[in-house]
């Protein structure tokens, strides 16, 4: 579901430059002495938070094109007074030219837009160009994190990794615990308290 813009979401973002960039200044987030991941459609935090929390030594960003829910991630991560997750309020397209080659030990996709008709399915964000880009900034074992409530992308997704030379690690029709490298969105203690199907797949770069 969309969510309304909130006149206030704006105006926060442009006051904690600290933990909101713009897609020029993510280069400097990268340190040889920490890893760093990568979430693609942070939504309202959630996820984000819990895994920055959860893993205090590791570096997450989140990238939110929406500007309310990135505005409520944001307040969020100020909130839980986070060091170590930063979010980019723009479209995935224009964000990832700006990311450093091998940089990112791994990127998650959570319940992304399953874009169900045909010809929208270039927009997928598990389309072949988007694969492609995922590959180079990937480190050289780097694994992209697929959740979905989407049977058809989650089919889709699976054919086109190994396509694009992915290896698959784990692949579930089911997934109901997590792993340690794993964490709850706000759809997912949803769709877990309804008994929805949750499609997974761990992949490694090939």
């Amino acid at each position: 579901m969309r969510q309304k813009n909130k006149s206030w979401a704006q105006p926060y973002l442009l006051e904690h430059p600290d933990i909101v960039l713009d897609p020029g200044r993510i280069a400097g987030c990268f340190d040889a002495k920490r890893r760093v991941y990568l979430e693609i459609g942070s939504g309202k935090g959630q996820f984000l938070v819990t895994m920055a929390m959860n893993a205090p030594d590791h570096f997450f960003i989140g990238v939110e094109k929406a500007t309310t829910p990135c505005a409520i991630a944001a307040k969020k991560i100020v909130a839980a007074g986070l060091t170590n997750a930063m979010l980019v309020n723009e479209d995935i397209i224009k964000t990832l030219p700006e990311i450093p080659d091998a940089s990112i030990e791994a990127i998650y996709l959570n319940f992304s837009d399953p874009w169900p008709k045909k010809r929208h399915h270039k927009r997928r964000l598990t389309a072949p160009e988007f694969l492609k880009s995922y590959r180079r900034i990937l480190v050289s074992d780097g694994t992209l994190r697929f959740k979905s409530d989407n049977e058809d992308l989650f089919l889709f997704t699976s054919q086109e990794l190994m396509k694009s030379g992915y290896n698959i690690e784990q692949s579930s029709t089911n997934y109901e615990t997590l792993d340690e490298l794993d964490a709850v969105t706000e759809y997912e203690v949803a769709f877990r308290r309804e008994g929805v199907a949750i499609y997974r797949l761990v992949a490694r770069k090939g």
